[in-house]
């Protein structure tokens, strides 16, 4: 983990959140899973064809930053959170927005930053899609300029 990357993700200047959520996987092939949660209490990741605990995340810093490790995972894991508040509030099982790959590839980066993307509205702002059996909304933004974005929904 890069000096200074989750104080950047913390005050919402991290241009990558990606690289820092969500699973990955390290050198000696294990799987981690890292969700930051503010207000949480306890989070277990759940295999989402299941629901079974597959592993209880640590919390690794109290403004709200957890980590797992799935040691048995050997693919790109499939899974959901349950999550404990500390106000006693308990979600069942909330989807991991870092669980997906980002939608927008090098190829369409390289495109809107060089501006001959020809149709950049296909790209940007808010679309309905599905992705790996999900329906949600894709939100992108072209800002290269921009210290931070935000967008706010439900």
């Amino acid at each position: 983990m890069p000096p200074g990357a989750w104080d950047a993700l913390l005050a919402g200047e991290h241009g990558d959140p990606f690289a820092l959520l969500g699973p990955h996987q390290n050198d000696a092939g294990h799987w981690w899973v890292h969700a930051f949660l503010p207000g949480a209490a306890q989070v277990d990741v759940l295999r989402r064809a299941d629901q079974v605990v597959m592993a209880q995340m640590q919390s690794t810093d109290a403004r709200g930053l957890f980590k797992a490790c799935l040691p048995t995972v050997r693919t790109r894991p499939d899974y959901r959170l349950r999550v404990s508040w500390q106000d006693g509030v308990k979600h069942d099982v909330i989807d991991d927005p870092y669980r997906y790959l980002p939608l927008l590839g090098e190829t369409d980066l390289w495109l809107l930053a060089e501006g001959t993307e020809q149709r950049p509205f296909e790209k940007l702002g808010a679309h309905c899609c599905r992705v790996a059996g999900e329906d949600g909304t894709m939100f992108a933004v072209w800002a290269p300029a921009a210290r931070r974005v935000s967008v706010v929904g439900d």
